[in-house]
């Protein structure tokens, strides 16, 4: 992938504008999966860092494991809080007394946040000046100034296309890192760019192996974040760019990924009392999300707000996007099955 991305600026164009052609989608939207596969190799390549990184959330679910639809435009990783220095004593999951749990993952976050900014900018620069050496454009690495944890990375590529002014798709990848999130079970999983398939120079670009989470694990992870949502305080603000939990969760229960996960009911359970400790929030009620009990389906007001939000994201599918109706009716439909058998 180095070496496409060291290409002369009309060859890389030639290569977007020949496969945007041919899969329907603008050229912006081909140019930026490149990047971010590009920059997931050079994440998972960094020395020392990248084997204690693992690849997670919906961008996992289209690269990695082809299960959606849509293009996915950040990238989410885990760090391992071994790595940072969370183990024994200073483990949450390790504490019995609930105040000391909180206070360490207190210390998680500033830690983490303190890496993210320092050290793992750092680095990510550097290997990122080194394999962009042949390009002229410009290209910079920022801390997000909208993370108020000041844990997510936006990577402004050498960008040939712009997208429109009203565009969902921003001309940056965005790095979402942190450590509280659970790291198993996870597969090896060959990702590849979408301009692969129309290049047969096998020099220019290649697919990369990268430590997933797996799809079992996402599927409920996806299905917890629903949940959360059917349990959202009325007057707590939505946060933004959030119905493609819905559409994402719609796409697994399409796939065998459901009769998979459905039968693993330990795994929900884990699933559930990690974000106990690592995502506490009573009003969420955690504990219904368990058969029996999980409710996927918020509140109507919110929607129709999701409904919104889903209606901006049209540029992000492959295709014609599957109706609004359709995604939520099959949702209810699966919690409805869920809790009863």
């Amino acid at each position: 992938m180095n070496n496409f991305a060291n290409l002369p600026e009309s060859e890389k164009q030639a290569y977007y504008e020949f496969t945007a052609d041919k899969k329907g989608l603008p050229e912006y939207i081909i140019e930026k999966d490149f990047w971010v596969c590009w920059s997931l190799k050079q994440l998972f390549l960094l020395s020392d860092i990248g084997e204690n990184l693992i690849f997670k959330g919906g961008t996992s679910l289209s690269k990695a494991y082809q299960l959606i639809e849509r293009f996915s435009e950040d990238i989410d990783i885990s760090i391992d809080k071994k790595y940072l220095g969370f183990i024994e004593e200073r483990d949450p999951e390790q504490v019995s007394s609930k105040k000391k749990q909180q206070a360490l993952i207190k210390e998680l976050a500033v830690e983490c946040s303190e890496f993210v900014q320092n050290k793992l900018k750092n680095e990510i620069v550097s290997q990122f000046s080194k394999e962009l050496k042949s390009v002229d454009v410009n290209w910079y690495i920022e801390i997000d100034p909208s993370d108020v944890d000041r844990q997510t990375l936006l990577f402004y590529y050498p960008t040939l296309s712009k997208p429109t002014t009203d565009s969902y798709i921003r001309p940056a990848v965005k790095i979402e890192l942190g450590a509280r999130g659970a790291g198993n079970p996870f597969n090896i999983c060959n990702i590849s760019p979408f301009i692969k398939e129309d290049i047969t120079d096998a020099n220019l670009t290649s697919s990369i192996e990268i430590k997933t989470l797996s799809a079992e694990r996402t599927f409920w992870e996806k299905a917890t974040i629903l949940h959360m949502y059917a349990n959202w305080p009325e007057n707590k603000p939505l946060p933004l760019r959030q119905s493609r939990h819905f559409f994402d969760f719609y796409k697994l229960i399409k796939s065998n990924i459901k009769q998979i996960a459905a039968r693993d009911l330990s795994l929900l359970e884990n699933v559930v009392e990690h974000k106990k400790i690592y995502f506490r929030a009573g009003w969420a009620n955690y504990d219904d999300a368990r058969k029996g009990s999980l409710n996927l389906i918020p509140s109507s007001e919110m929607l129709k707000a999701f409904e919104n939000d889903y209606r901006l994201m049209k540029e992000m599918f492959y295709g014609e996007p599957v109706s609004w109706d359709e995604i939520i009716s099959q949702i209810k439909n699966f919690e409805t099955e869920f809790n009863i058998l």
